[in-house]
């Protein structure tokens, strides 16, 4: 069974270090981290296209995890993480629900 998390998803401005301008496109496969924790998660998110209107402070997307072994009962308990584009920090996600796909 595949697990999608539906996230609320705040960017970092360029001033505040992160993109000069928002992923294009429909999917973005950046790098999910932990705060407590120098593990990278390779995810997939999904952009509606109301997000290339600018740094809205809460965006709601959808993310699919790449790997297998994703440890979900961490994001359960922790339910917050940061969203990187190598070791650069783009974004700040709080998780809203874990879903099963089936």
């Amino acid at each position: 069974m595949d697990k999608i998390a539906k996230v609320k998803i705040k960017w970092l401005s360029y001033e505040e270090g992160g993109r000069k301008e928002l992923p294009k496109g429909k999917v973005f496969k950046p790098n999910l981290k932990f705060k407590n924790s120098e593990s990278l998660w390779s995810i997939a998110m999904f952009l509606d296209e109301d997000i290339n209107e600018g740094f809205i402070e809460n965006n709601i997307v959808n993310i699919a995890f790449i790997s297998d072994i994703f440890p979900f009962d961490e994001l359960l308990k922790i339910k917050q993480f940061e969203v990187r584009e190598g070791p650069k920090l783009v974004a700040e996600c709080e998780l809203i629900k874990l879903i099963e796909n089936q």
